[in-house]
């Protein structure tokens, strides 16, 4: 969707559409992306978020799935929000992502795509250093160590089942840790 100079706007302004994956599921996302391409919008901005921001949202889907899915049924250009090939994901796995998905005919952005490559040549070889734990991760590290579950680690802290499983989720990906056990153990031989 083009916006015309006589509404006030530059000529070459174009109006996209937002993507919220925090609020919709997967199919509703697809058909969503269909309708602003019927509806003549210009391109699609969707989020990436590992997890929604409240509870109220709950969804949360892969974010390169999504793209996939959507070329599938939209031709519409496509960019991410908050894609983070940093921390959560690691560069060499968003550049295999843009990859698959460019092949697919989903339109990535050139210089995003560079970046990445970059980043991904920087790091070749080299094992990032583990983050240290938070102090609410050590907090609930500790209680994993004494054998709680999830829903008995909210109780005792009082928060969100949901919280401290994105807790634990950072916790074992810290650790390089494949399960909880082995976190507790880990974090035993520390001490």
């Amino acid at each position: 969707m083009h916006a015309g100079s006589g509404l006030g706007y530059p000529g070459d302004m174009r109006i996209g559409y937002f993507l919220s994956t925090e609020e919709y599921g997967p199919r509703e996302l697809i058909e969503q992306a269909r309708a602003a391409e019927e509806a003549g919008f210009a391109g699609l901005w969707i989020s990436d978020h590992f997890h929604p921001w409240n509870d109220e949202q709950g969804n949360s889907p892969f974010v390169w799935s999504m793209i996939g899915a959507i070329s599938q049924v939209c031709s519409l250009p496509v960019t991410t929000a908050v894609t983070c090939p940093t921390v959560r994901l690691h560069p060499a796995v968003v550049a295999q992502a843009v990859a698959t998905t460019a092949a697919g005919g989903t339109v990535c952005s050139p210089r995003l795509a560079a970046l990445l490559l970059e980043r991904v040549a920087a790091t070749a070889g080299e094992r990032p250093a583990a983050a240290p734990l938070t102090s609410r991760e050590r907090q609930i590290a500790e209680l994993l160590e004494e054998g709680l579950s999830n829903k008995e680690i909210a109780a005792r802290l009082a928060i969100e089942l949901p919280t401290v499983k994105n807790h634990v989720h950072s916790i074992l990906t810290k650790l390089k840790a494949s399960r909880r056990g082995q976190a507790a153990a880990m974090l035993r031989e520390e001490h």
